[in-house]
């Protein structure tokens, strides 16, 4: 099994979670997301949902992780900041994980990060 999880912990914005797991040749997507606030408060499950998605966009995603040397970035960023919305991207592929956290990338220095992160919230 391969997995790749995105969870945005927003401040003031419910959190939300992308689940994406290949198992042989079937590639699944589950979102959930609860009431309360990211920063704050888990909160309970308001939405959960989980759909089928093809190898091609499963690919496009694996390129995309490639692409930004996901790998190799540092877990934690060193300009870490204590403000923004909290972005955690987990990657387990072939028994090999990393985790990577970033605060608000899209808006502080992390443009290929978030469009990572953006992707998964787009399949």
């Amino acid at each position: 099994m391969q997995i790749i999880r995105f969870t945005n912990l927003g401040t003031w914005d419910h959190p939300y979670t992308y689940r994406v797991e290949k198992f042989a040749d079937k590639i699944n997507v589950t979102y959930r997301q609860t009431d309360g606030l990211g920063g704050y408060q888990t909160g309970k499950l308001i939405k959960n949902y989980t759909k089928k998605v093809n190898n091609k966009k499963w690919n496009h995603l694996i390129s995309k992780l490639d692409e930004v040397d996901f790998w190799n970035i540092q877990t934690q960023d060193p300009n870490r900041i204590n403000d923004g919305a909290e972005w955690i991207l987990e990657v387990l592929i072939d028994g090999k994980y990393h985790l990577v956290t970033r605060n608000s990338p899209d808006v502080y220095n992390g443009k290929k990060y978030a469009e990572l992160c953006e992707l998964i919230t787009k399949m």
